[in-house]
């Protein structure tokens, strides 16, 4: 879960989240690069996963607290994330998925 410094930007603890082994993942990075995006626009409801694959973003902005909307182009990959999340929100647009994942 995402905490505040002492000038009130959020932070979340600098791990490897658990996700999907993928090739070109972000599982090492991901509560890295979710802190810079802190630090560049600051706190944020909605998180757009926008080339999804193994959902290593994802699953970091899910456990910060954020809404996630996670898209990805090769559909065995959509249906293996969607199989194992919590789902609000599933549409089918020109063979992409996008739903919206809840924590």
């Amino acid at each position: 879960m995402r905490q505040f410094d002492l000038f009130g930007k959020p932070k979340i603890k600098n791990t490897i989240v658990p996700a999907m082994p993928y090739m070109g993942n972000k599982r090492k990075l991901a509560t890295k690069i979710l802190n810079s995006i802190y630090d560049t626009i600051g706190d944020f409801e909605n998180f757009y996963d926008l080339f999804g694959g193994g959902g290593s973003m994802s699953v970091a902005a899910l456990l910060a607290g954020h809404n996630v909307i996670y898209n990805e182009l090769n559909t065995g990959v959509a249906n293996l994330i969607r199989s194992g999340a919590n789902i609000i929100y599933l549409e089918r647009e020109y063979s992409r998925y996008y739903f919206k994942l809840n924590y």
